[in-house]
C-alpha cells in the first residue's frame, strides 16, 4: 500500500488509506479566517452605529426639516449591510465549515458540516481528473488559491483557509493516489524547474537565467530555482518548516529529572506531580531587538491608547449627548481590543516567558504574558521524537557583506508537525528543556527513557 507523507501544520488529517480508498478530513479555520472575520465585525460595527443615527433622527434635525426618503437611505445603507453580512457568512463558513474528502477509483466524495448541518456531494471522475490549485480570488493584487477537482459533473472546490503548503500538500497527496506524476502537482516544468512562486502562488514567468512571479513580483534566481526544485521533487515539503532541514532533531539530550536542576538553570518548576509537569523560563531576545522593537511597540501603544482613551473620556463626559453615546463607545471598544495585540507583544519582549505543560494527554506551549498568551498544544501519544536541532536562519549584514546563521532550539516532533520550545543559543537551556520534556514523557509511558 502506497504511504503518504505526513501532512503540514498539524491540522490536516489522513482518516483513512489504502489501494482502493482516500480519505482526507480538512478541519474548519485557517489564516485567511481571521482576517475576513476582523474586517467584517469592524465593517458593520461602523455601518450599524452610523445607519442608526440617520433613520432614527428626526426631521426636525435635518437641515430643510426634511429627512431623505426612507425607501433611499434603506437602499443605501442596505449596499453596506450586504457587504458586511456577506463577509460575515464567508468568514462563518471558513472558520466553521469542516471538510471530508473520500478519494475512490472514479468517485470523489464530500462532506461539508457547518455549525451541525452537513452537506454530502459525489461525483464521478474522469480518466484524467486530477487536483490542482486554481486562483479563487485575489488579496491586495496577490492571488489566494483553492484546490480544484475536476469531475464529470463539475469543478469541486475547497481549503481556500488553508496555507499554500497545506493546499499543496493535498493537491499531492490526491494526485499520487490516481497515479498521476506528483511533480506536476508539485510546481515542477517538464524540465524540472519550479513554475509556482512559494510566496503568493503565483506563475513563474520565464527569463534569462531567473524566473519573475507574475503575482507579486519577485524574481527567483538560478540558486533559488533549484533550492525549489531540489525541495518539490523530493516531496518531503513537510518534515520541516522549509526546506533547508531545519525542524530536524539532530541531538537528544538525556532525560532530566526536576529536581536535579542545576542551582544556575533558567528554569522555574511550577508544577511537579506524577501526571503534570509545568515549567517556565523567561524569554530572552538580543538587546538591539529589544531597544527597536520594544520601542517601537512602546511608542504606538501610547498613541494608541492614548487617542482611544483620549475619545472615550470626552464621549463620557458630553453632556449634549444622548443615545448614540453608547453606540459610539460600543464602537470605540473595538479599538481597545485591536490594540491588545501590540500590547502584549510589548509586554512579552520586556516580561514575556514560556511555559511549557507536559499532562497525559497533550504538551502545550505558550508564549506571553498573562492572559495574552498565545498557545499551541500537541497530543502526547502521537510524539516520536524529543531533542535539538536546527529551528531556522538568520541573516544579517556587515561591512564584510551578508552572513547566514543557524537558531538553535528544542524541537518535538510528532506524527502530525514539528513543535519549536526555544530559539536560543544557550545550550544548557536548551538541553535542560529538552531533558524535562523527554523525562515527563517517559514517566507517562509515551518514550523511552534513553531513546
Amino acid at each position: 500500500m502506497q504511504q503518504y507523507s505526513d501532512p503540514p501544520g498539524g491540522k490536516l488529517q489522513i482518516v483513512d488509506q489504502s489501494d482502493s480508498r482516500l480519505v482526507i478530513s480538512v478541519p474548519a479555520g485557517g489564516k485567511k479566517a481571521r482576517g475576513i472575520g476582523c474586517f467584517a465585525v469592524l465593517w458593520l460595527a461602523i455601518t450599524i452605529p452610523v445607519s442608526l443615527v440617520f433613520l432614527l433622527v428626526d426631521d426636525a434635525n435635518w437641515e430643510g426639516g426634511q429627512a431623505p426618503p426612507l425607501w433611499g437611505m434603506v437602499l443605501f445603507f442596505g449596499l453596506f449591510y450586504a457587504v458586511g453580512f456577506g463577509m460575515l457568512y464567508a468568514w462563518i463558513r471558513m472558520r466553521f465549515m469542516e471538510v471530508l474528502v473520500a478519494i475512490e477509483p472514479g468517485r470523489l466524495t464530500i462532506q461539508r458540516s457547518l455549525l451541525g448541518r452537513k452537506k454530502l456531494e459525489r461525483c464521478e471522475l474522469a480518466d484524467d481528473a486530477r487536483a490542482e490549485l486554481v486562483e479563487a480570488y485575489s488579496s491586495n493584487d496577490v492571488p489566494v488559491y483553492t484546490v480544484k477537482i475536476n469531475t464529470l459533473d463539475g469543478d469541486e472546490k475547497f481549503g481556500t483557509a488553508l496555507s499554500r503548503e497545506e493546499k499543496q500538500w493535498i493537491a499531492d497527496t490526491i494526485n499520487r493516489f490516481l497515479g498521476h506524476d506528483p511533480t506536476g502537482g508539485a510546481g515542477l516544468s517538464a524540465d524540472g524547474w519550479p513554475t509556482i512562486c512559494d510566496e503568493c502562488g503565483g506563475d513563474l514567468l520565464t527569463g534569462e537565467k531567473k524566473r519573475v512571479c507574475s503575482g507579486c513580483g519577485k524574481v527567483f534566481t538560478e540558486g533559488d530555482l533549484e533550492r525549489l526544485a531540489v525541495g518539490r521533487s523530493s516531496l518531503d515539503l513537510n518534515t520541516g518548516w522549509d526546506r533547508n532541514g531545519t525542524g530536524r532533531i539532530t541531538t537528544e539530550p538525556d532525560a532530566i529529572v526536576p529536581y536535579e536542576l542545576p542551582p544556575d538553570s533558567q528554569i522555574t518548576i511550577e508544577r511537579d506531580e506524577p501526571e503534570c509537569l509545568q515549567f517556565s523560563y523567561r524569554i530572552r531576545l538580543p538587546g538591539a531587538f529589544r531597544l527597536i522593537g520594544g520601542g517601537f511597540l512602546l511608542m504606538f501603544c501610547s498613541i494608541w491608547y492614548g487617542v482611544v482613551f483620549s475619545v472615550i473620556f470626552g464621549t463620557l463626559t458630553d453632556a449634549k449627548m444622548g443615545g448614540e453615546k453608547w453606540f459610539i463607545l460600543a464602537f470605540l471598544s473595538l479599538f481597545l481590543m485591536a490594540g491588545l495585540a501590540p500590547l502584549g507583544m510589548l509586554l512579552a519582549i520586556f516580561l514575556g516567558r514560556v511555559r511549557v505543560l507536559v499532562t497525559p494527554d497533550n504538551l502545550t506551549a505558550s508564549i506571553g504574558v498573562g492572559p495574552l498568551r498565545k498557545k499551541k498544544s500537541m497530543a502526547c501519544r502521537l510524539i516520536r521524537q524529543v531533542g535539538t536541532g536546527p529551528i531556522g536562519t538568520s541573516r544579517s549584514r556587515g561591512l564584510s557583506g551578508a552572513t547566514t546563521s543557524v537558531l538553535q532550539g528544542v524541537i518535538v516532533r510528532s506524527s502530525d508537525f514539528p513543535l519549536p520550545l526555544t530559539i536560543s543559543k544557550d545550550e544548557q537551556l536548551n538541553n535542560e528543556v529538552a531533558g524535562l520534556v523527554r523525562y515527563q514523557l517517559s514517566e507517562l509511558g509515551y518514550l523511552k527513557p534513553n531513546d
